[in-house]
């Protein structure tokens, strides 16, 4: 019998409507016995989407704590379970949340995969600095392996993060 794994998924509450949220959930339901899942959630409802049903949109204080709490969460599972980290990511506050998860795992040396699901090439709020968007990209580059949606998303993924294509799905 093949030895247990721990898998921690980090992105959105399976709740939310949204493409990352369903591939979540299809992973979920489609692992095999060995693989032990876990979902950490690092927020659960919209802020200021234009996009966003008002029944759907959040209180960004009661947001900003959701993360604090995943950060714990992922903070806790890297210093005292072995874990491999699987982070969905998308554009705007997305890579925010999860930029700043992938450093501390890249800074404890976890074990970690990020999933791209950004449909833009502007993954950054206009106002973020150049240097925290490059702390953020040196977090996520510094991920085992990118999964990208499409050989386009390769190509960029690749470009942006020097990343070699042996480390890009």
């Amino acid at each position: 019998m093949p030895k247990t794994l721990r898998v921690i998924s980090v992105g959105p509450a399976l709740s939310v409507q949204g493409g990352i949220s369903r591939v979540i959930g299809m992973i979920k339901g489609h692992l095999p016995d060995h693989i032990r899942f876990y979902h950490v959630a690092t927020f659960t409802r919209y802020t200021g989407s234009g996009d966003a049903h008002s029944s759907d949109l959040g209180n960004r204080l009661a947001q900003t704590l959701v993360f604090c709490h995943a950060y714990a969460q992922v903070l806790a599972a890297a210093i005292y379970q072995r874990s491999v980290f699987h982070v969905h990511f998308s554009n705007g506050g997305s890579i925010l949340r999860k930029g700043l998860i992938c450093i501390m795992l890249r800074l404890l040396k976890c074990h970690y995969v990020v999933h791209a699901h950004a449909a833009d090439t502007d993954l950054f709020h206009s106002w973020l600095p150049q240097s925290i968007r490059r702390m953020l990209l040196w977090g996520i580059g510094g991920a085992e392996r990118l999964i990208a949606l499409t050989q386009h998303w390769h190509d960029h993924y690749s470009a942006s993060l020097k990343l070699p294509s042996s480390r890009l799905l």
